[in-house]
């Protein structure tokens, strides 16, 4: 990402985050899919800061898939325990 567009989505997401209590942006991974006007389809990447190092970023990424999966693995041993039950 440009250093432009870096320093507008920290404002925007800065903002955000304050606007809901949610603390001050220390470091973000930024995956967006975006449509531009032909209809075609992309992905811009980035990180705030735009200097983050790889592993740092690497280790953002696995650490959400891990609580993403953990989350969804609960939710399916809710839905087998309420099955039992029935």
């Amino acid at each position: 990402m440009s250093g432009n567009l870096n320093v507008d989505l920290h404002t925007a997401i800065s903002g955000v985050l304050h606007d809901h209590g949610l603390g001050m942006l220390s470091r973000a991974v930024v995956a967006v899919e975006i449509v531009d006007s032909d209809g075609d389809i992309g992905l811009l990447t980035g990180t705030l800061p735009e200097d983050m190092p790889s592993w740092d970023r690497v280790g953002m990424l696995e650490y959400s898939l891990a609580h993403s999966h953990a989350s969804l693995v609960a939710v399916h041993i809710a839905d087998d325990e309420d099955d039992e039950g029935t």
